[in-house]
């Protein structure tokens, strides 16, 4: 096992390399996350964009990552909604950054934030709630 898949332990295990995540880091303290995912061409769709799916699973994901820094083991998140806003596509397609953060949690309720650039476009942001539900 590498020192980055140790990291990613709260990352879900089937997306890892699909993802190509080439660097993960979990800052604690403020509930944020963030991923640099290695470009590649399979990330494009028929237009030579990068494809919008691809966009939505790595945004929820990644708010999903964020908000299970919050959580007890006894707890699960259940997510109710995800709102993507797409922005641009990139004019020089490179690494993707993502930064996902808690922005608020209550006892019940979590919201994140998540936002993805390559360089120095702004991809797109979300916006996500969970359930936090007992075991």
């Amino acid at each position: 096992m590498s020192e980055l898949d140790s990291e990613l332990g709260s990352f879900p295990e089937a997306l890892r390399d699909l993802l190509k995540i080439r660097e993960y880091r979990e800052d604690k303290k403020s509930n944020c996350i963030y991923l640099t995912l290695e470009f590649t061409p399979l990330m494009l769709n028929s237009h030579g964009n990068i494809h919008g799916s691809y966009i939505a699973v790595l945004s929820i994901t990644a708010a999903e990552t964020a908000a299970k820094l919050t959580i007890s083991e006894e707890e699960v998140l259940m997510a109710v909604s995800h709102s993507i806003n797409f922005l641009k596509q990139p004019e020089i397609l490179n690494d993707i950054e993502l930064e996902s953060c808690v922005t608020s949690r209550s006892d019940r309720i979590v919201h994140v934030s998540t936002f993805l650039r390559s360089l120095d476009t702004d991809i797109a942001n979300s916006a996500t709630v969970f359930v936090i539900e007992k075991l």
